[in-house]
Parts: C-alpha cells; sequence; structure tokens
C-alpha cells in the first residue's frame, strides 16, 4: 500500500509542476514497477529505475 500511495503522491507532484526531478521520475517509475532508460545520445544511457 505504502509504493501505491507514494506512486500517487509523485503524480500529484508532477501534474502540479512542482519539484519535478530526475529523483521524482525514478521514484513513480519504482512505484508503478515501470523499468525506464533515459537515453543520452553519445553520452550513453541513465537507467531511471
Amino acid at each position: 500500500m505504502s509504493e501505491t500511495c507514494g506512486g500517487l503522491s509523485q503524480i500529484s507532484k508532477i501534474e502540479n509542476g512542482s519539484n519535478v526531478t530526475f529523483s521524482t521520475i525514478a521514484r513513480l517509475f519504482n512505484a508503478m514497477n515501470i523499468r525506464a532508460m533515459l537515453d543520452l545520445g553519445s553520452m550513453g544511457k541513465l537507467a531511471l529505475f
């Protein structure tokens, strides 16, 4: 239950446009159990979860 509540909290932050950071987005993906990668082109890839 805490993961779901945490995910809802992060979604609320994103919807309101407040404190949207890579950390916030990573926690959101983590709460929803979604694997995400950020492709930075020639600099490589960054796993968000």
